[in-house]
């Protein structure tokens, strides 16, 4: 049986609370770390996946001795003389001498069977059963219901905090959701970042950071700081700047006529004469810039600013990329294309305001040039669509539906000659997107080498009338090869 063995996360909290449906549990200040177990064997795993048994050889013995076949999840500590674990003192082990201990709280698997889909109190019980007795292992006990004292306590006691379970929560491998929550109580130190050590394994970038503090008129070394990083949160995405504000909200910078009832020009949410500096500026220093532009006026000088940069840092490949480009006209797409810009366009702004636009901000004329995907893709500018969460819901099957039909609540059909195929539509939201994103190499189509991230819907939507796109049931979700079925 092959294992998933990325941990399941928990999501920081600010302060505890009563629930009968949750557990708490202590928690621990340690290194997470998954043990693979089985009688006689047992090897123990990081967050990240690297084989840390060597380092650990004493926890492993004592887990070789479960008599059935294991994969657990826990964290490993090392105590003070108080008890009370250390992160510290763990990551100084090597050298000194520390008590350690593996604290273990869920089970994952148990001879060929998968728990993560049972309730943590029944993996719990599970767990219980069969962890040996040692002085090296510890099941990590739980009250339930009463967090606010179980917090108290831990700070009393001058521990990290707890961790706040949903009783009926699953295991989640390799996600954060608010199912776990980890409410910290320990008093915080300042530390100065002196040094990091290279990367290991499958990390980029660099290892682990080295921290100090000040002593006297030296500094002494506390440890290294490594975890919670990964190639995910260390990698720089783009850069969001913001132009202009929204049509509906009469805040968006349009070209003559203005607005259609007579409204003022909206706002410059940054100053026009401040927009080439910072656009140059960072496209300089090798940034990637998703501009916020709705109005035309707004699509001009963000064109005139890339343009600008383009000329005095040449730079291929760079997908700058204009958000929202609601009211762009043809000319200003072909410019797009030119400069080798791209556009994500709130296509959902069709349905949930069209009929407004139509009628009061931008007139029967303009409003059916509103967000233009047809004008886009036919001056050769990369695509994609976009619901704006929370702005209006998230659902890519209704965006795709708005960009294909592009109807209005009233039934108005604004732009005949700028909808897209259906074809084009799920292409604007799969690996269009993934393109401006610079992401088109992990995700955005099903194929070897990318994330197995995709859903799978009960019908053909190419085959199915295109006004019921939307209302296509998905069947399933598949997330990093982890299948969520309806």
């Amino acid at each position: 049986m092959q294992f998933e063995l990325r941990p399941m996360l928990a999501t920081l909290t600010d302060k505890p609370f009563d629930d009968p449906d949750w557990v708490f549990e202590t928690k621990w200040d340690g290194f997470r770390a998954i043990a693979v177990a089985k009688p006689g064997q047992a090897a123990l795993y990081s967050r990240n996946l690297n084989d840390i048994s060597r380092k650990y050889p004493s926890i492993c013995a004592a887990l070789a001795k479960i008599k059935h076949e294991a994969v657990l999840d826990g964290e490993l500590v090392a105590l003070d003389e108080h008890g009370r674990s250390r992160f510290q003192l763990l990551q100084n082990a090597e050298r000194e001498f520390a008590r350690l201990l593996y604290c273990v709280f869920d089970l994952l698997y148990l001879d060929d069977k998968d728990l993560r889909g049972k309730t943590l109190l029944e993996r719990k019980g599970a767990l219980e059963k069969i962890l040996p007795k040692s002085p090296l292992l510890l099941y990590s006990a739980h009250v339930v219901g009463e967090g606010i004292e179980a917090f108290n306590r831990a700070k009393r006691a001058h521990e990290e905090g707890v961790m706040a379970k949903l009783s009926i929560s699953l295991y989640h491998s390799g996600m954060r959701t608010r199912d776990w929550l980890k409410v910290k109580a320990s008093q915080e130190q300042e530390v100065v970042i002196v040094g990091f050590t290279a990367p290991r394994g499958s990390r980029k970038y660099f290892g682990a950071l080295v921290l100090a503090v000040r002593e006297g008129t030296g500094w002494r070394y506390v440890g290294r700081a490594g975890t919670g990083f990964d190639t995910e949160t260390l990698r720089t995405g783009a850069v969001k700047v913001f132009v202009d504000g929204s049509i509906q909200g009469f805040t968006a910078r349009l070209n003559w006529p203005g607005y259609h009832n007579g409204s003022p020009n909206g706002i410059w949410v940054t100053p026009p004469t401040q927009v080439p500096l910072l656009v140059e500026r960072l496209h300089a220093a090798g940034f990637q810039l998703h501009i916020h532009t709705t109005g035309d006026e707004a699509t001009e000088l963000a064109l005139d600013a890339i343009e600008q940069a383009l000329a005095r840092h040449p730079r291929w490949d760079h997908r700058h990329t204009l958000q929202h480009v609601q009211m762009a006209s043809p000319a200003q797409y072909r410019r797009m294309a030119k400069l080798g810009v791209c556009a994500n366009i709130f296509a959902n702004h069709i349905f949930y305001w069209g009929d407004q636009h139509y009628e009061m901000t931008m007139g029967p004329d303009r409003a059916h040039r509103l967000d233009a995907c047809a004008s886009a893709l036919a001056a050769g500018v990369p695509l994609g669509i976009h619901s704006d969460a929370p702005i209006t819901p998230l659902g890519p099957l209704h965006v795709a539906w708005c960009a294909v039909n592009r109807v209005t609540p009233k039934g108005r059909v604004l732009g005949e000659r700028e909808k897209l195929s259906v074809a084009q539509a799920l292409h604007a939201i799969t690996m269009g997107p993934a393109w401006t994103l610079k992401l088109d190499h992990e995700i955005g189509s099903i194929e070897c080498g990318k994330r197995a991230d995709f859903c799978i819907l009960d019908e053909d939507p190419l085959e199915a009338d295109p006004m019921r796109l939307k209302d296509l049931r998905v069947r399933g979700t598949v997330l990093s090869g982890r299948v969520f079925a309806d």
